[in-house]
């Protein structure tokens, strides 16, 4: 080839690699690896009516990131920089292929186009990479990579395509697929040129969008469930702070607001109004690449996980549940250590409690003090700690409880004095073997104490504490 240059590409032999170190590879030797794809057994008819899953299987060869990572970690945020610009194209007209490479060829640049396992003459699907004449940053990509789909044809754009971080499968097709691979050995790209056809490429605003954008961040947040409404220390930590709340309190001058409502830039990149809260302050979806959320919707909670504690899930496997990331665990334990969220968390089980054992003239005891809540221990999901002194602090701070339980000291037995969440019976009365079980099945119920040995400690210390000798008082005068 008349023109080349050494790139830097980071490669693994699957979508599932953990690990994705660079290696350094002339243009002329990746255009050679794209011209001849790994072929399968079955037809393309036969591909096409597999799943999603089976899909991914077959089509999974190994593939390549045109760049470097850091720590060798295929997050959005790990970009280093990109020596390629690519591009995959999945909407493109039947029988606009020819036009589809007429376009690329009068770039005048240099430019390698193949066509990915779906493709058919009926659905033309084409991936171009055009390589630049330096190394382009984290935060250059995705400018430049939108302004070449622009003179190509944004239009026929995957609109998720522009990810700094977005691998490339190398080339493979079905038994019968009809491969494509052209090559224009030309000048490459000029980087800075792309850059320079905006008035400021830092300006997230001005980048050309592919038309299924903005249905796709609709249909993105419509399948997020309410964060307000989780159960649990998530939906705990999203009803006690926005998006914007959370910012200021635990990643402050993190993100800048910008002159358009709900457009935030990130502080540690170098391109501005890339961060855009949605959904009434419930979400926040990041385009800059340095950003630990990039490319992804997040609520309150997850923005500040990643924020503060994303780095520690950089060994976690491939697959992990959210709910089980050293991330997550690290998050959980600042939440529920956060007062305004276990006040929170504390008074919501206490009006649950309320609502479902008081009375109903009861449903709004006149001057309760609910500080005594933030006296439980709790762990790090904001789950109270099963503790006798819990069940203590319980049992004397309770409305539903409070004053209720006594030992007569005389008769040497237990008196409930008056109405008790499992008995609305408003009498004094004896206490009985189903008052135990009463006493327990609340505790567990509103409480998530279930140890009955803690309980059983607690009624016997609580019982001591409040005696009473009606008799004894009597014959006193």
């Amino acid at each position: 080839m008349e023109y080349n240059r050494k790139l830097q590409i980071s490669t693994a032999g699957s979508r599932k690699a953990l690990l994705w170190p660079a290696s350094e590879i002339m243009w002329s030797e990746f255009v050679d690896r794209l011209k001849t794809p790994i072929r399968s057994t079955e037809t393309l008819d036969q591909y096409l009516a597999m799943s999603k899953p089976q899909q991914d299987e077959l089509k999974d060869v190994g593939g390549y990131v045109g760049g470097t990572l850091s720590g060798n970690r295929r997050k959005g945020s790990r970009v280093e920089g990109r020596d390629l610009l690519a591009l995959d194209m999945d909407n493109i007209p039947a029988g606009r292929t020819v036009d589809v490479l007429k376009r690329v060829d009068g770039l005048g640049c240099a430019a390698v186009v193949y066509s990915t396992r779906k493709h058919a003459e009926y659905a033309p699907r084409l991936r171009v990479i055009v390589p630049v004449d330096r190394t382009a940053t984290a935060d250059e990509y995705e400018p430049a990579a939108r302004k070449l789909a622009a003179l190509i044809g944004i239009e026929y754009c995957d609109p998720t395509t522009f990810e700094a971080n977005r691998l490339m499968y190398w080339p493979n097709c079905c038994a019968d697929g009809v491969y494509i691979c052209e090559v224009y050995d030309k000048p490459f790209c000029s980087l800075d040129g792309l850059l320079n056809m905006y008035a400021d490429w830092r300006d997230v605003t001005t980048w050309p969008q592919a038309p299924d954008e903005a249905a796709i961040e609709k249909r993105r947040l419509a399948k997020q469930e309410d964060p307000t409404t989780k159960k649990g220390i998530i939906g705990a930590f999203c009803r006690t702070y926005t998006v914007t709340e959370a910012m200021e309190k635990f990643i402050p001058r993190m993100y800048d607001p910008t002159a358009k409502a709900g457009r935030y830039s990130y502080t540690g990149g170098e391109t501005t109004g890339g961060a855009i809260v949605y959904d009434g302050d419930l979400f926040l979806y990041s385009h800059h690449s340095h950003d630990p959320c990039c490319n992804q919707l997040v609520n309150a909670f997850d923005l500040i996980r990643l924020h503060m504690y994303g780095d520690l899930d950089n060994e976690a496997k491939e697959g992990t549940p959210v709910n089980k990331l050293p991330s997550y665990v690290a998050m959980s334990k600042l939440a529920a250590a956060d007062k305004p969220v276990a006040d929170r968390i504390a008074r919501e089980k206490f009006e649950a409690a309320q609502q479902a054992f008081a009375a109903p003239e009861a449903q709004e005891p006149a001057g309760n003090d609910l500080t005594w809540l933030s006296q439980l221990s709790v762990d790090g999901n904001g789950n109270y700690k099963k503790t006798v002194n819990n069940v203590i602090l319980i049992l004397e701070n309770d409305p539903l409880l409070r004053d209720k339980i006594v030992t007569d000291e005389f008769a040497n037995r237990g008196l409930v004095m008056g109405a008790v969440p499992w008995n609305q019976e408003d009498v004094r009365r004896q206490w009985t073997d189903t008052d135990d079980s009463g006493f327990y099945w609340y505790i567990e119920t509103y409480y998530n104490i279930a140890v009955r040995d803690k309980l059983s400690d607690a009624l016997a210390i609580v019982g001591g504490r409040r005696v009473i000798n009606e008799v004894k008082q009597y014959l006193q005068g």
